[in-house]
């Protein structure tokens, strides 16, 4: 998978960019899918401004994307059991 959020100058990858996070949230949905883990999901969001960036290159500042995930404490979410369908830690529950 070729990164396209690398950049040529500086050889470093920008995460924060929404290409450079789209790439990460692909990356890691695709080690968790190697590990077996299949309730793992991850997206991207806006998350701000880039204060750093602004300061540094001296504009009105670029928007820093961030990945986000379903994980529990860094563990992929459990899968809901038959007799669990809404799963654990659901607050509405079909009446019995």
């Amino acid at each position: 998978m070729t990164d396209p959020a690398q950049t040529s100058r500086s050889g470093v990858t920008d995460h924060l960019s929404k290409a450079g996070a789209t790439f990460l949230a692909a990356q890691l949905d695709e080690y968790w899918r190697r590990t077996g883990a299949r309730t793992v999901r991850h997206w991207i969001e806006p998350g701000g401004m880039d204060r750093t960036s602004h300061a540094a290159a001296k504009t009105d500042g670029h928007t820093v994307w961030v990945v986000r995930s379903n994980l529990v404490r860094g563990n992929p979410p459990r899968q809901p059991s038959p007799n669990e369908p809404f799963g654990r830690n659901a607050s509405v529950r079909p009446a019995p």
